[in-house]
């Protein structure tokens, strides 16, 4: 069954992609903004995924101008400091993340 970015995913469908996708060859690329924001807040890549990984899901909104939901998720990173990650699953294999907080 082909993924449609339009149709709205659960917590465990979320994070089953994104787990399938990195442990599978598939990509978790970082938007310019997270970038920035990882640096600001010692975040690196295991932190966002530890996150997304153990966290919980606390918001779904569609982007219109995206066509596509954005997922985001709330938990300690690495260190046990709280944070949220704001990611969109694009394709099957493919997760962008938006930003950090």
């Amino acid at each position: 069954m082909p993924f449609d970015p339009t149709e709205q995913l659960t917590e465990s469908e979320v994070k089953e992609m994104v787990r399938d996708a990195l442990d599978h060859g598939g990509e978790l690329t970082l938007s310019y903004h997270a970038r920035e924001r990882m640096e600001e807040r010692n975040y690196g890549y295991r932190d966002i995924r530890y996150i997304i990984e153990h966290g919980q899901m606390t918001e779904s909104v569609f982007n219109e101008r995206a066509n596509n939901w954005k997922y985001t998720f709330k938990g300690q990173d690495l260190d046990g400091d709280s944070g949220k990650v704001v990611l969109a699953i694009i394709t099957a294999n493919n997760c962008i993340i938006i930003t950090v907080i």
